[in-house]
């Protein structure tokens, strides 16, 4: 605290009633007695005081957007200055610079560093959180001390891929007139993309095991030319596969022919303890069957946690990595790029980049950094602790000024509990546009996020109209945007098609409905006409049947007036029927009278009548 401020507190800390004089005060605390009245009195604020009302944020501002960069960059999240620059914006209310970005570094070097940084996988951020971190570190001590096993007996294996012929990132000096013309600024590698994998494994005593290389080769055969550089006594075994990696049988041979030979002898009746990652190859039914019989205890790491806990990727590889790209320089330099870089070479770089890093120093760094031996979860977890952070309360929007103004309203502006309120008050001003700015922010992401995708989009409709040397296009924006249109042409015709059979489907829906409409008319027509018919063919039937009887009873009345009228006439004289008399030559017939008929009533048979028969 400077001695005017120290002068301006004992003033405002004396009891009520105490007298003073500024004259003394000044004495006592060697200011000028003029610059004291003025500023107790508010006449004129310090160079301090008008460097902060100066300032794009206050101080207390500052402090809670690097409390805000200090959470980002333990959440796996640090900012970018570009972001840096949108949070002080958003806390102002107004635009800032990059320049101010610039200052705001230089006004806080202990708090913030700007620095390189390479991308973690999301679900590797996922994957650690404490829980896990400390469920792991409970069951690997609590299997260590319920099987006695020894930091000698523990081990870590893994898989290390190498492109044969790709160097890594490394600083050259250029010269710098062909460097600024923009044609030297690319270093010459192979560039041989062919894969070999490499089975590395460390003890935690420092010792390592001998490397074991898989080639690819898609037969699964060997070449001489490829082992030629191997000398007898090299520590070293090697196959191939198909694609240069491992698989469940290379997995499995490695555990028997390697791992199990190197470190029997050693373990003698202790268990051995293998860390291994949750490859396919290591959690075959076959590699756990092995390793259980052979008294071997598998410890699988958590998914996406070998960048935290396994000591071959948090030591041992980075430095191997580095060591083959620098073999690999030196061959290229020496050769002034003339030569292939083929599988045969690669052993013969290898070696020496395997010699240099996995030593007994690496390796026990490698178990130490991981909190395996000696046992430390803290090494890990303190990484991952997170404090308790309390939420602010939600503000109105109010700016600086307001806040300040509000402040010096309520209270003494030099007082204590005036600074002590502003700076609370700045800080959760700031926090809480921090807030609405992120806010914002993830909710324009999870928008962007959330549109449907179509997964089975067809690719762009790209038309080459002119024949090239090379099988490969380069297509401009402008072809880009045919293409596009094209498929929006397509598109639309599509829906066009969709809904015209839609339209086809409801007009043979219709038809059907009339076609049944219609037929359910014509057999309600046909029925009422077959009623009409059934009617009048009963009308006529009745007709004909009264006719029928009336003709009968007129029959009936005629029949007994037509027998009246034949017994009133006179009777007919019947003539004698003639009978042949004589044989067959004779023809003489005689006159023979009719018998006489039997009597009956005049009224009923009439008179008599004589028949003539001939015989």
């Amino acid at each position: 605290m400077s001695c005017i401020n120290a002068a301006i507190e004992a003033i405002e800390s004396r009891d009520p009633g105490d007298k003073f004089t500024y004259s003394e005060v000044a004495r006592r605390f060697g200011v000028d007695r003029s610059t004291l009245s003025r500023r107790h009195q508010q006449i004129r604020g310090s160079n301090e005081a008008k460097s902060r009302n100066q300032q794009l944020l206050h101080p207390h501002q500052e402090l809670q957007l690097l409390e805000h960069i200090d959470e980002l960059t333990e959440a796996g999240l640090p900012p970018t200055r570009t972001m840096i620059q949108n949070f002080a914006s958003a806390i102002a209310g107004r635009a800032t610079s990059q320049s101010w970005v610039t200052r705001f570094f230089h006004r806080h070097p202990d708090a913030i560093i700007s620095r390189w940084s390479t991308g973690l996988d999301r679900n590797r951020h996922r994957a650690d959180s404490v829980y896990k971190y400390e469920s792991y570190f409970d069951l690997l001590s609590t299997k260590m001390a319920q099987h006695h096993i020894r930091a000698q007996d523990v081990y870590n294996m893994d898989e290390k891929g190498f492109l044969i012929g790709v160097t890594g990132r490394s600083k050259r000096v250029f010269s710098k007139q062909k460097y600024e013309t923009g044609g030297f600024k690319k270093v010459i590698q192979d560039g041989n993309r062919d894969w070999i994998t490499v089975i590395a494994a460390i003890c935690a005593d420092g010792s390592t095991l001998p490397p074991a290389i898989i080639y690819e080769a898609t037969s699964g055969n060997m070449y001489a030319r490829w082992v030629d550089d191997i000398a007898i006594d090299d520590p070293v075994y090697v196959t191939s596969s198909p694609s240069g990696w491992t698989n469940d049988q290379v997995g499995l041979a490695w555990l028997e022919q390697v791992f199990d030979r190197h470190t029997k002898e050693k373990a003698g009746n202790h268990t051995r303890l293998l860390i291994l990652d949750g490859h396919g190859s290591h959690v075959t039914m076959e590699f756990i069957d092995y390793a259980i019989a052979h008294n071997i205890m598998l410890l699988i790491l958590p998914p996406h946690s070998t960048h935290t806990l396994q000591p071959l990727d948090v030591v041992m590889f980075k430095p191997l990595a580095a060591a083959y790209s620098l073999s690999l320089q030196h061959y290229l330099q020496a050769s002034h790029g003339l030569l292939a870089v083929r599988k045969d070479d690669f052993y013969r770089l290898f070696k020496p980049a395997w010699d240099s890093s996995f030593i007994k120093k690496h390796a026990l760094k490698a178990f130490k950094a991981t909190g395996i031996a000696p046992i430390d979860p803290e090494v890990v977890l303190k990484k991952f602790r997170k404090s308790t952070l309390t939420a602010p309360p939600p503000l109105v929007n109010v700016s600086r000024a307001t806040i300040t103004n509000l402040i010096n309203q309520a209270y003494d502006p030099s007082s204590i509990a005036a600074n002590n309120l502003s700076e609370i008050l700045l800080r959760l001003q700031a926090a809480k546009e921090i807030a609405e700015y992120e806010k914002d922010a993830l909710r324009a992401a999870l928008h962007v996020h959330q549109k449907p995708r179509n997964r089975h989009e067809p690719p762009l409709d790209l038309q080459q109209r002119k024949a090239f040397h090379s099988g490969a296009v380069w297509w401009s924006p402008c072809k880009l945007r045919e293409a596009r249109f094209r498929q929006l042409v397509k598109e639309k015709e599509k829906e066009k098609e969709l809904l015209d059979k839609i339209e086809l489907k409801e007009a043979k829906e219709n038809n059907r409905i009339y076609q049944l409409k219609i037929k359910e008319a014509a057999r309600a027509a046909r029925e009422e006409a077959k009623k009409v018919r059934d009617e009048a063919k009963a009308v006529k039937a009745a007709e004909l049947d009264a006719k029928r009887r009336d003709r009968d009873a007129a029959k009936a009345i005629q029949q007994p007036q037509s027998g009246k009228r034949k017994a009133s006439k006179p009777a007919a004289k019947q003539q004698p029927k003639k009978r042949r008399v004589g044989g067959a030559g004779g023809g003489t017939l005689a006159e023979v009278a009719a018998p006489a008929p039997h009597q009956q009533p005049p009224d009923a048979a009439g008179p008599s009548i004589h028949r003539k028969i001939s015989r």
